[in-house]
């Protein structure tokens, strides 16, 4: 941990191998003195599993076209966006497993 102030520290996260297996995992989070075991709280982090794109429907269409993409770990707390070159739209999320948007 690294002290940021008097009121803050900051912590990075290690990789979790449990999360491996699940799109999430939310654990205990504790902060303590190195001469402590643990400060007790009920406070947690939650490791989520990177985004993956499996499809992308339809391939090819015209301005307007509502493109589908397919894929796991999309997160309600995020927002997404889809790039088309060098335009961006903002995307829907629908579900866990997939998003849309629509071509500029």
């Amino acid at each position: 941990a690294e002290v940021v102030d008097d009121s803050n520290i900051k912590c990075n996260s290690t990789p979790s191998f449990e999360s491996i297996s699940r799109s999430s995992l939310t654990v205990p989070f504790y902060v303590a003195p190195a001469s402590v075991n643990e400060i007790s709280t009920t406070m947690s982090f939650t490791y989520h599993y990177p985004e993956e794109i499996n499809s992308i429907f339809p391939r090819a269409g015209f301005g307007g076209t509502l493109v589908t993409i397919s894929g796991s770990g999309f997160l309600v707390s995020r927002g997404y966006r889809c790039r088309f070159g060098e335009m961006m739209t903002n995307a829907i999320r629908i579900s866990e497993n997939k998003i849309m948007c629509i071509a500029p």
